[in-house]
């Protein structure tokens, strides 16, 4: 007989100490003996542990606690692992039943095991007690086993046996051999979990009433019994002896018949406990499936959702970037205008005072077009040199002084002059000073000047500029 599975059987695993199971497979592994463990707050710890048998697990029991445990006997030359439930009669009813449902549990939890124990006095953990358990195999309470080994004991006339009930053999029964037993009878069938108890029942009384007619005996009391049997034969007459095996095959189809209308009751039953169980199966699967795709639709919508949002995000995002590009090509093209506008501005400025410069020279009768004083820094000097400059159509001469023009310090003429520039034309290093620009040579490094106002930097730079294509070559003395 094995315990029903407790409803509570999750916690009795969450709450169970590791040590308990290590010690269930020592003695699985004949390496211990035994083991005791406790109950506390609803926590299960081992308690003792012993390799002595069952004396020595006895003593480590108390009175008024509640213990369980494993201990490994040897039965027949074969280890045999008995599970013991120590549930004192003095606890209260509820502890009681609340202690036998973890003993259930623990049936559950260590499944190798050949027999159970449930004591209520220490007296009945014995040598004696486990020597009738292995002996009658399952599980039994130790106090009935003691109560029936104590009886047993005081009864010294064996028990009467009873009486042998002889029955007239037909003699188609005589010439008949023995039934043989029926292993394929579907009604031999308790363990389905499915067939009901009424119907096992039936099936155990139906065939123990075809075993009462059949004719299984001892074949010494069958040689006894013989002559007697064979005079009672020979008075019946042909037409009873047809009569009473008629009456009998009758008896037996009937039972026969009443066996099958029940098995199949039973089987019907079961079929239909089965197609209900399986319905129940198909519709939480089919709710499941329906909850599944709703999640995975809700799922996809805001996936798309998500993705929708991301997409305008993107789209206005580039939309504002371009804006800003557009806005920025605009800005640049008004900078772009506005630097042309400028130059072309001076461009005509330069040519009008160009013009006047060589309208006024002309009108004077001079022999040059200006002259004025000028700072000069060449490319190969970090100094400025202070210079008298001279403008007129032959070229451009640099003096120490005007009081001292005998002899220039340095002339430019027939040479080509490739520009003259302002600071913002590649020379930032001039930006911070005042009246500045630099004159480019072809093959040489370019001469940054300074003037005095900028009346002298429009007469000296406009020549220049306008005159740069006719050609002038730089000699110095």
């Amino acid at each position: 007989m094995y315990l029903h599975r407790s409803n509570s059987h999750s916690s009795f695993l969450h709450s169970m100490d590791p040590k308990i199971n290590h010690a269930y497979k020592l003695v699985l592994n004949d390496r211990l003996r035994w083991f005791l463990f406790s109950t506390t707050d609803e926590s299960y710890r081992l308690y003792s542990t012993g390799n002595s048998g069952i004396d020595e697990l006895k003593e480590k029991v108390t009175q008024d606690e509640v213990y369980y445990g494993c201990l490994r006997e040897k039965w027949q030359g074969k280890p045999r692992q008995i599970l013991i439930a120590y549930i004192p009669s003095s606890l209260p009813g509820a502890t009681r039943a609340q202690a036998l449902d973890r003993a259930r549990e623990l049936c559950q939890q260590f499944k190798i095991h050949h027999g159970f124990i449930k004591a209520e006095e220490t007296n009945e953990l014995s040598s004696q007690a486990l020597t009738s358990i292995l002996r009658m195999g399952g599980c039994q309470e130790c106090g009935q086993i003691l109560r029936s080994m104590s009886e047993q004991s005081e009864s010294h006339k064996p028990l009467p046996q009873p009486p042998l009930i002889r029955r007239t053999m037909t003699l188609s029964e005589s010439m008949a051999p023995p039934l043989p037993p029926k292993d394929g009878d579907p009604l031999k069938n308790p363990n389905d979990p499915l067939f009901p108890r009424y119907a096992q029942s039936s099936s155990i009384s139906a065939a123990q009433s075809r075993d009462k007619n059949a004719f299984v005996d001892d074949p010494r009391e069958h040689v006894a019994s013989r002559g007697y049997s064979r005079t009672n034969t020979e008075s019946l007459t042909g037409e009873e002896m047809a009569e009473q095996e008629a009456r009998r095959q009758h008896r037996l189809k009937q039972e026969k018949v009443a066996s099958m209308q029940e098995y199949v009751l039973a089987e019907e039953r079961r079929k239909a406990m089965l197609a209900q169980t399986l319905l129940e199966v198909a519709n939480k699967r089919r709710e499941r499936e329906h909850e599944e795709a709703e999640a995975e639709k809700r799922h996809q919508i805001e996936v798309e959702a998500k993705r929708k949002a991301d997409r305008e995000r993107w789209i206005e995002k580039s939309e504002e970037a371009e804006r800003w590009r557009l806005e920025q090509v605009k800005k640049a093209e008004a900078i772009a205008q506005g630097k042309e506008q400028d130059r072309k501005s001076r461009v005509e400025a330069r040519q009008t005072k160009v013009r006047d410069i060589l309208a006024t020279s002309r009108a004077q009768g001079k022999d040059f077009l200006h002259s004025c004083w000028i700072s000069v820094q060449k490319s190969d000097s970090v100094t400025w040199r202070r210079r008298y400059l001279v403008l007129d159509w032959n070229g451009l001469r640099l003096y120490r002084s005007g009081n001292d023009m005998t002899q220039p310090l340095e002339t430019v003429f027939h040479q080509k002059l490739r520009g003259v520039k302002e600071w913002d034309e590649g020379y930032e290093e001039l930006r911070s000073v005042t009246h500045s620009f630099a004159i480019e040579f072809l093959g040489e490094e370019a001469w940054r000047m300074y003037t005095e106002s900028e009346a002298d930097k429009v007469s000296t730079y406009t020549p220049l500029d306008n005159l740069r294509l006719r050609g002038w070559r730089r000699i110095s003395w």
